[in-house]
């Protein structure tokens, strides 16, 4: 347990490092958001840095409201080649009360997310939703995903460069 606890805070350090560097609603990471929604197709992408309970947004495009954060749990064992997806979140009881799907912010209906890693440490999310429910994502569209969550580790590092 001891080691899971070093782990979260070595996290929280950093995600808190690049907060303070990118800061939240960057505009480089919106238009970032923005390319890579249009590369896959999807309606929204957020970029995310966590705290301990909550996604705190650096970068956005696609949503009906403004959202600076929200509830989310945070894998802090998760990989660098890990996806989270949802192809139904109005059936998913973990999602359907979230205000990016409920209505209160957005209706989202289905979602692929992958953590975004800075110096070794998974400090946050890539996120693309669609306002329609979708079959499985496929392989390409998870090679896409990964491509473009390359690019957003990059901007993360020539943001605190």
């Amino acid at each position: 347990m001891g080691d899971h606890i070093q782990q979260a805070s070595e996290r929280l350090e950093a995600a808190s490092d690049l907060a303070t560097r990118v800061g939240l609603d960057s505009k480089v990471a919106s238009d970032l958001c923005r390319q890579s929604a249009a590369t896959f197709g999807s309606d929204a992408c957020l970029l995310t840095l966590t705290s301990i309970t909550l996604q705190h947004l650096i970068g956005s495009y696609g949503l009906r409201t403004k959202v600076p954060n929200f509830d989310r749990c945070f894998d802090d064992t998760c990989l660098e080649t890990s996806f989270f997806e949802i192809t139904d979140l109005l059936a998913n009881p973990g999602s359907c009360g979230s205000p990016l799907v409920n209505g209160t912010a957005d209706a989202f209906r289905s979602l692929i997310a992958t953590p975004l890693f800075y110096k070794g440490k998974p400090v946050g999310e890539m996120m693309f939703f669609s306002r329609s429910v979708r079959g499985p994502f496929t392989d390409k569209e998870r090679r896409i995903v990964l491509a473009e969550k390359r690019r957003a580790q990059g901007f993360l590092v020539s943001a605190t460069q």
